[in-house]
């Protein structure tokens, strides 16, 4: 046999392999069991039985399946299909732009949570200094507008004084609500 592996009968006609070194089997002229080392066999090995090892080889629950194998292979057909399964198809071109879109993606959402826990950080930043503010006596909402306007840039500032233009003349036209006929029926009612 090939590779020193050779069948050695066992009592009952049961046949379990071992590995034989070329020159004992010279010596002995028979075939002569080799002798292990703390080893015990773990369960006989028949004929045309499945030989997938379950467990770990030092546990003692350590066995081989042991159930029908199938035609021409040493395992049963559940094993079988393990063990000869088809090579993993390789990864197709779109799959590999999917996973980097994916990584993109996710890098894309990590920069944006960081910015908005920043924004959160600078935000609790601005209340303490209007909190400041508030308790050195100046009025908060005034001084909300004027950062407002500070902030402005051309055409904002533009648009502004337009709107601010536009509400004067609506009020002028409107007149003086004292004057109005709503604001003459609230003075007289009250």
């Amino acid at each position: 046999m090939a590779g020193g592996v050779w069948p050695w009968p066992v009592k009952h006609g049961i046949h379990q392999r071992s590995r034989v070194s070329e020159a004992q089997r010279l010596r002995s002229g028979s075939l002569v069991r080799p002798t292990l080392l703390h080893c015990e066999p773990v369960a006989p090995v028949r004929h045309r039985t499945c030989q997938w090892p379950i467990g770990e080889p030092r546990d003692a629950g350590f066995r081989l399946c042991g159930g029908a194998s199938a035609q021409g292979k040493p395992y049963c057909p559940s094993h079988s299909a393990v063990a000869y399964a088809p090579a993993a198809a390789p990864v197709s071109t779109p799959a590999r732009k999917k996973t980097m879109a994916d990584q993109r993606l996710v890098s894309i959402v990590d920069r944006i949570v960081n910015l908005e826990e920043e924004k959160r950080a600078l935000g609790d930043d601005v209340r303490d200094v209007y909190a400041e503010a508030k308790s050195a006596g100046y009025d908060v909402k005034g001084l909300r507008m004027v950062v407002r306007q500070r902030m402005e840039d051309t055409t904002q500032r533009e648009k502004r004084q337009a709107a601010e233009n536009a509400r004067d003349l609506m009020l002028a036209a409107l007149g003086d609500f004292a004057t109005s006929p709503l604001g003459s029926a609230a003075l007289a009612a009250a």
